[in-house]
């Protein structure tokens, strides 16, 4: 499988083009080994174009009132958007409440690409479930929760996960899979 990570941040590019690590979760020799298969990273969006799936993995921080602030998903969905092309795969990986990936991911993505999810591209959930400083759970053997606009986008989504976890977890759509999500951040903040 051929990897490009797109980033607007062109030190964070640099340093894992040069295989050092930003992020706890992921060792240099991590980053080399995935350099070694021929990982890519940059600041040019145009790789969407030749992407069959596109993960958006961005920030969700929230407000001073507790709300999730969706300025860094609507960005990085705006830009997926100008370069998306017919059957793809867009996941939406961030974490966030019930209904983002329907009302507001796919809008901008239907908007931008004039292209319909679930008929033109695959929509789907699926929250990114690394348990930060957790040695015996990782990312392939970590359950990977998979929700879908419809059940075609979720099968789409399942063979894309296959390729890389062990246990993959369809839901019946989206919101499920989003409040999947949140139920387990409750539990771990309790």
């Amino acid at each position: 499988m051929s990897v490009v990570g797109l980033d607007t941040d062109e030190e964070v590019v640099a340093s894992l083009s040069n295989g050092e690590s930003h992020i706890d979760d992921v060792d240099t020799a991590g980053v080399a080994e995935m350099l070694a298969a021929g990982f890519v990273a940059t600041t040019d969006s145009t790789c969407i174009g030749s992407s069959d799936v596109i993960v958006i993995c961005v920030p969700t921080p929230l407000d001073a009132d507790g709300t999730p602030n969706l300025k860094e998903i609507k960005a990085a969905t705006s830009t997926v958007s100008e370069h998306l092309q017919p059957d793809s795969l867009v996941v939406l990986e961030s974490t966030t409440y019930p209904g983002t990936t329907e009302d507001t991911v796919r809008p901008l993505l239907e908007d931008g690409s004039r292209l319909t999810a679930g008929i033109d591209f695959n929509l789907a959930y699926s929250p990114e479930r690394i348990d930060p400083g957790n040695p015996e759970w990782g990312l392939r053997n970590t359950p990977k929760i998979v929700g879908g606009l419809t059940p075609s986008c979720i099968e789409r989504a399942v063979e894309f996960y296959d390729q890389i976890v062990d246990t993959v977890v369809p839901t019946t759509g989206l919101r499920e899979a989003e409040f999947a999500k949140l139920l387990e951040n409750t539990y771990r903040h309790v």
